[in-house]
């Protein structure tokens, strides 16, 4: 075994590499809960929902286009569990009620999907990896701290 596959004595690795923080992320990891902070196996916190809507948050274009403003979805979608917005250019005339053809219609461009199409599916797997490596993480650490021979010094 290659010493990046097996730790001394022959065993896997158990050692994870440490996540990219890249400063588009800023305001996601400041919404994180701590390594240390409880973790219920049965509901989010305020934090880790918080935290989670903000990871999904590129998905809707909130981070994709910077220069875009949200406004709603157009009054027949039915957004589901999560609220989200349509991220529009601010030269647009779009209204969620009375004028919503921008989610519906290509952009001017025939061969480029309309929103309706592709939305919400640009979630960035960056920021996906940095919430869902936190979740891990406190989970282990609620599971070690619940049971101290579950995961011990060997990593499992």
């Amino acid at each position: 075994m290659s010493g990046s596959a097996a730790s001394k004595g022959g065993r896997p690795s158990t050692a994870r590499p440490t996540l990219h923080r890249d400063h588009r992320d800023d305001k996601l990891w400041a919404l994180l809960p701590p390594n240390g902070a409880p973790y219920d196996f049965r509901c989010l916190s305020r934090a880790e929902t918080d935290s989670l809507v903000e990871a999904l948050r590129d998905g809707y274009g909130g981070t994709l286009y910077p220069d875009h403003q949200a406004m709603p979805l157009p009054s027949e979608v039915k957004s589901g569990l999560l609220e989200h917005s349509f991220y529009v250019a601010p030269s647009s005339e779009y209204d969620p009620v009375e004028w919503h053809d921008a989610f519906w219609v290509s952009p001017g461009n025939e061969d480029e999907p309309p929103p309706s199409e592709w939305f919400p599916l640009q979630f960035v797997v960056r920021r996906l990896r940095v919430y869902f490596q936190n979740q891990f993480d406190r989970f282990c650490g609620q599971l070690s701290r619940d049971d101290p021979g579950i995961i011990g010094p060997s990593g499992g």
